[in-house]
């Protein structure tokens, strides 16, 4: 399954009429990076927010405000409060299960008068008291046998120590293949394997990172990381995980990507920035590919010049032009004659190598923002109406937008 598939997967498995009957949870297993514990944790949230829930990520801090304990990252939610309003809340807890030992999954064993019991735990309570998605992940890098020994309870009985969840309680638990980590993976005991419906999951293309990225960062991040990842496509540059299970140098993940187009925007430009992320290899091909020097008002100008451009400026381009577009909204269509060329729908009589690729226009039109491209779209299909079939696939997200009569 595609990564991009997965967060409305987990909120079908999690409305399905029957699911509480089935009673299994979901394992995803793929590549380090690729974003499975993200979007777990983005699905909870749309799942409380479907359900018209308060989400609270059960994560306890000190409010300095408040002078106790609270829980949740954002907003200071007081414990006692939620357990009085349970049916207001949606609880997500997010479990490292590499770190922790049984007495964080099951509670401390506790004895009294003779009667042996396991004293409940605050995460546990909060998923007893209101629906959620309890998320183990890191699954197999468990190397503790007793760690082993616990996990079952909780996936298929719902039961930590003796606290059993609330009902609508879903249990996702994430891991790595042996392929994406070698010796130090576990394989998943049988028992507790079938516990799970197990999931392989597979990177975003390029196309499918950047969309996402554009979704989740706007413009706050560098566009150039874009270009240089279509750029070297056929290198499979977004994911490359090393063969050996351990080591000392970064490597490249859609993870990786995301920091380093973060870090970009924030003025990190140095190469030792770049290799810190992706490689000593990798970092120093993309520091050269920075180092390419368009002109893009000349070539607004001179569209033509743009069969004279390098291979690597030949990408620059698609991603310097969404930015200029969005700076030059009033006027965009100036740029119209160089879009042209850059598809290849120029009515200029020119050779087959010479024409440009529609995949430069959709790198443009993904690097802009929703609203910008709707403008664009539009325009773009009074001027000529070829582009309604080159750009149909992008025009097919954002339909109810661009309808143009």
């Amino acid at each position: 399954m595609k990564i991009g598939q997965l967060k409305a997967y987990i909120k079908r498995h999690y409305f399905s009429e029957r699911r509480t009957e089935r009673r299994y949870g979901l394992l995803f297993l793929g590549a380090p990076g690729v974003g499975k514990s993200m979007v777990v944790e983005e699905s909870a949230r749309d799942v409380a927010k479907q359900l018209g829930k308060t989400f609270i990520k059960v994560v306890v801090r000190w409010s300095s405000a408040l002078k106790k304990f609270v829980i949740n990252r954002e907003g200071e939610h007081e414990i006692e409060k939620v357990l009085e309003n349970a049916a207001q809340y949606f609880i997500f807890t997010d479990f490292r299960l590499s770190t922790v030992e049984p007495s964080d999954l099951s509670g401390p064993l506790r004895s009294r008068e003779g009667i042996a019991y396991y004293d409940p735990l605050l995460w546990a309570v909060l998923h007893s008291a209101s629906p959620g998605i309890l998320f183990l992940d890191e699954i197999t890098w468990i190397q503790r046998e007793d760690v082993w020994a616990v996990a079952p309870q909780l996936v298929l009985d719902k039961i930590a120590g003796i606290t059993a969840f609330h009902p609508d309680t879903l249990v996702i638990a994430a891991g790595n293949r042996p392929e994406d980590a070698g010796a130090l993976i576990r394989m998943i005991h049988n028992p507790l394997l079938n516990r799970f419906k197990v999931v392989r999951i597979s990177p975003p293309s390029v196309d499918e990172w950047a969309e996402w990225m554009q979704d989740r960062y706007d413009d706050n991040w560098d566009k150039r990381v874009y270009g240089f990842l279509k750029r070297f496509a056929d290198e499979e540059y977004l994911l490359r995980v090393p063969k050996t299970p351990e080591g000392l140098e970064g490597f490249p993940t859609p993870r990786s990507w995301t920091w380093l187009g973060l870090d970009l925007k924030e003025g990190f430009t140095s190469l030792e920035d770049f290799t810190g992320l992706v490689g000593e290899e990798i970092g120093r091909k993309f520091d050269g590919f920075l180092k390419t020097n368009v002109d893009l008002e000349r070539l607004i100008r001179e569209p033509q010049l743009f069969f004279q451009l390098s291979f690597d400026a030949k990408y620059m381009v698609p991603i310097m032009l969404g930015s200029w577009i969005t700076q030059n909204m009033k006027n965009f269509d100036r740029c119209f004659p160089l879009v042209d060329m850059i598809g290849g729908e120029t009515a200029a009589p020119v050779s087959a190598e010479q024409r440009g690729r529609h995949e430069f226009l959709a790198m443009t039109c993904i690097s802009m923002s929703k609203k910008n491209l709707v403008l664009l779209l539009k325009s773009l299909f009074q001027y000529r109406a070829v582009y309604r079939e080159v750009l149909s696939d992008i025009a097919l997200t954002i339909k109810d937008e661009i309808s143009v009569h």
